[in-house]
């Protein structure tokens, strides 16, 4: 038979119900106040740390707004050298190398005319002839005067030759007594005077022979021919025409000129006259021949700027052996300068004004200083820079009017890296 266990009793007074009650009643509010507490602590520290987060992110995006607007940020560029040689070009005529008026130096009428213009003619080839018949009457007149004073000169000459012959005489005749000094003093005179009359008839001989060249060379000016291989460009008579002698102020018969190498003649400015130079090879630019280059090299310059115009003449020889240029046309001439391309700078990066133009250069350090500049040619978007900078220097484009000496600036761009921006605050 199995022993029923029968429960333990306690020898502690059983607690009353009552007194349960009430101590559950005392513990409930102490755990609520726990718990409360507890998701107090907890609500806090969760609203604290995206708080901070918050304070942080705002006192650096204020950090960078005041050092936005306390540096500037610029873009830079640097000034450069133009990587072809620079140009000049300049408006220039075309001259034959050789041309001159062909005047008449003997008057009469036109008797042939031999060449039209537009005609290759050879040195020396007859032009034109003129009839002047007076001319030949007047050489056959001097022809026979030059006879006239031969004979004359042959009779002085005999007439000496007697004077001779009685001085002798005489003088044989005075050694014996027979003449008388008074005689012998005649014939000395006489021998002199035919002496004389010779000379005096060899002269005259002279001067009507020269004479009769100078009709002779008169005679041939009727004869009117090229001075030098050319082209006839102008011929303003016809067979028929009266032609006066020259010194009359008529036009001239023809012009002549060559043209198997033309002249080109430019007038360079002052400013430019570095780039001419004898010798320097040039380009020239005909409007009416587009894509083709005429090559030409500077022969000559006058060495003396004109004090009116401030220009230097300056003549170009252009070969022309195929005669495609003519003489008179308006062309162009480009010059290369020997010298290095000088410094430009992009408009915008120049600052102009009563102190003349500058340029804002930003230093290693990340600071602006206004730099003034001697500007050269206005080239559109670039200008060139003859004087104040080096080259290497990083310029503020499109800088505004009220930078200071010294501000600080952030580059921004391709350039940023030669800059030393300004330090942000990490904290």
């Amino acid at each position: 038979m199995s022993v029923s266990t029968m429960p333990e009793l306690s020898h502690d007074r059983p607690a009353s119900p009552k007194l349960d009650r009430r101590r559950s009643r005392a513990a409930l509010p102490a755990f609520g106040l726990a718990f409360v507490a507890m998701a107090g602590i907890g609500i806090v520290a969760a609203g604290m740390i995206p708080r901070r987060s918050q304070h942080a992110a705002l006192a650096e995006a204020s950090h960078e707004v005041r050092a936005l607007v306390a540096t500037p940020r610029v873009k830079v560029v640097s000034p450069i050298r133009g990587a072809k040689p620079v140009s000049l070009r300049l408006p220039a005529d075309l001259l034959p190398d050789l041309e001159s008026p062909l005047h008449a130096r003997a008057g009469g009428f036109l008797k042939q005319v031999l060449v039209k213009i537009g005609d290759r003619v050879e040195a020396g080839q007859l032009l034109a002839e003129i009839e002047a018949p007076e001319m030949d009457q007047e050489l056959d007149r001097t022809r026979a005067t030059v006879l006239q004073a031969t004979a004359d000169e042959e009779l002085a000459v005999a007439r000496g030759e007697l004077a001779s012959l009685n001085l002798k005489r005489a003088e044989a005749l005075s050694r014996r007594g027979a003449a008388t000094a008074q005689e012998l003093d005649e014939h000395r005179a006489a021998l002199q005077v035919a002496t004389a009359t010779v000379g005096s008839a060899t002269a005259t001989v002279t001067a009507r022979k020269a004479e009769v060249r100078r009709l002779e060379e008169r005679i041939s000016f009727r004869r009117v021919v090229a001075p030098f291989p050319g082209t006839i460009t102008a011929r303003d008579f016809d067979p028929g025409a009266l032609i006066v002698s020259e010194g009359s102020g008529q036009k001239p018969l023809f012009r002549i000129a060559q043209d198997e190498t033309l002249k080109v003649v430019v007038s360079v400015p002052q400013a430019h006259l570095a780039s001419v130079r004898n010798g320097q090879d040039v380009r020239i630019v005909v409007r009416e021949f587009p894509g083709r280059t005429f090559l030409g090299r500077v022969a000559r310059t006058a060495r003396a700027v004109d004090p009116a115009s401030r220009t230097l003449r300056t003549e170009i020889d252009l070969p022309n052996a195929d005669r495609t240029l003519y003489s008179g046309m308006f062309v162009e001439v480009e010059f290369t300068r020997a010298v290095t391309a000088p410094l430009t700078v992009p408009a915008n990066a120049v600052l102009t004004g009563p102190g003349g133009a500058r340029v804002l250069v930003v230093g290693p350090e990340g600071r602006v200083r206004l730099q003034p500049i001697a500007i050269g040619r206005d080239l559109g978007g670039q200008i060139e820079v003859a004087g104040g900078l080096k080259g290497d220097e990083r310029l503020v484009e499109n800088p505004a009017s009220g930078f200071a000496d010294g501000a600080r600036v952030e580059v921004v761009g391709n350039l940023a890296e030669r800059a030393i921006p300004p330090a942000k605050d990490k904290s």
